[in-house]
């Protein structure tokens, strides 16, 4: 027997179809809404009158219909609520203020106490928010929600969200928890290579692509990939973990540990050369290397033609599975290894695969993974309307005509 959807469900579909319109196209009559999503002119009318009265939508000036008459044009009031984003990296944290469209108002960045994340970085997070809070001239409770990106993999069944850096706690420092009590809203933690990857597709070079390999490439190594416009995160959230790939097959492993033999590999490279690296392959400062390159140290290069030559391998491997049209190369060993290392690159796929996709630097920086946590935190409000909703439930009761004036003179 088929299932007949109950009203109110098709009329959040379609209130939720009618702010994503108006959030990505920018204003339209009525009349223009009902043509778009083939809905009658009297349910988009009702809708429209809802999402007046919950604030999401104002009227902003008149427009001329198709006989020539005027017409009052629909514009989404992304002001109504705010998102909070962010990255929080083993050397630094960055957070951004934006609206409901994902327009970023204001960003903070803070450097972490030798790599440690410690009670005065905490305090000093909590002072920052508050400021940008204060420059907007709104509270904790027009944050509608909040989206983290952690520097380690997140397990897709069990959504662990501790934060695992070093920290002077005893105990782990638990981030939804932190935002939670702040804020009083729904927390999302997620991978900051995943959130790179959705920063550059948002906001960066990635705009015009759909089917990306994503390389990260600074403290750590690890990857993202988007096929065919969708993040693709694997079975438990473990795809792109490219520091497990073998590069030496004179190196292979008789029993599994923890950290990725890739990773062991180029931390052993790194400690040859003089540079300080931990067991876990984490090069705590690639700068000397590159610098005594430009020098003609033969130690430098020596090491970094080794590490290029693990990624031209990593490489061909990649793109010969997924076809990617484009591999983005971020963090600071990346884009310098893509500097230094292109045409070794090109030559390498060109000589393995059948076609060879363009390889671009990040063009967002230690930006990427935060503008990627507000992308990913405007799409998961805007998918269902009963969330958006809710989260509005925080909020003083709407005045459109204060909210459209403030719009007009922002």
């Amino acid at each position: 027997m088929r299932k007949i959807a109950r009203p109110e469900l098709l009329s959040e579909i379609n209130k939720m179809q009618i702010l994503n319109l108006l959030r990505t196209n920018g204003p339209a009559s009525r009349a223009e809404l009902s043509r778009a999503l083939c809905v009658s002119f009297p349910t988009i009318s009702a809708n429209v009158k809802s999402l007046m009265a919950a604030g999401l939508i104002v009227e902003s000036g008149e427009g001329n219909n198709e006989l020539g008459r005027k017409s009052r044009l629909l514009q989404y009031n992304a002001r109504r609520g705010y998102i909070i984003g962010g990255d929080i990296g083993r050397k630094s944290a960055r957070i951004f203020l934006a609206d409901l469209a994902g327009n970023c108002l204001h960003e903070a960045a803070i450097q972490l106490d030798e790599g440690r994340f410690t009670d005065k970085i905490l305090q000093e997070l909590d002072k920052r928010i508050d400021l940008m809070l204060l420059k907007e001239g709104i509270g904790v409770q027009h944050v509608l929600t909040v989206c983290i990106g952690v520097p380690y993999r997140i397990d897709s069944t069990s959504r662990a969200n501790y934060l695992n850096i070093p920290s002077e706690r005893t105990e782990q420092v638990r981030l939804d928890q932190y935002f939670s009590s702040k804020f009083h809203t729904s927390v999302q933690v997620e991978n900051s290579i995943y959130l790179g990857l959705l920063g550059e597709k948002t906001y960066g070079i990635g705009k015009n692509f759909h089917n990306i390999f994503y390389i990260d490439f600074g403290v750590g190594l690890g990857s993202s990939l988007m096929l065919n416009g969708q993040l693709f995160c694997g079975a438990n959230g473990a795809a792109g973990e490219i520091a497990y790939c073998i590069p030496d097959t004179q190196r292979l492993r008789s029993a599994y540990n923890d950290n990725g033999l890739l990773e062991e590999l180029i931390a052993s490279a790194a400690k040859a050369a003089g540079l300080k690296a931990d067991e876990n392959g984490h090069i705590q400062e690639m700068k000397p290397a590159f610098l005594r390159a430009r020098q003609n140290d033969p130690a430098a290069i020596a090491f970094l033609d080794q590490l290029a030559n693990y990624l031209g391998i990593l490489l061909v491997n990649s793109v010969a599975l997924l076809n990617p049209e484009v591999v983005v190369f971020a963090g600071s060993v990346g884009t310098h290894l893509l500097e230094r290392y292109y045409t070794t690159f090109l030559r390498m796929l060109s000589a393995h695969v059948p076609i060879v996709p363009q390889l671009l630097p990040s063009s967002l920086g230690k930006r990427g993974s935060g503008l990627g946590a507000v992308s990913e935190a405007v799409e998961r409000l805007h998918k269902d309307y009963a969330v958006l909703e809710a989260a509005l439930h925080k909020l003083p009761p709407a005045n459109p005509t204060l909210e459209q004036t403030e719009r007009m003179r922002v």
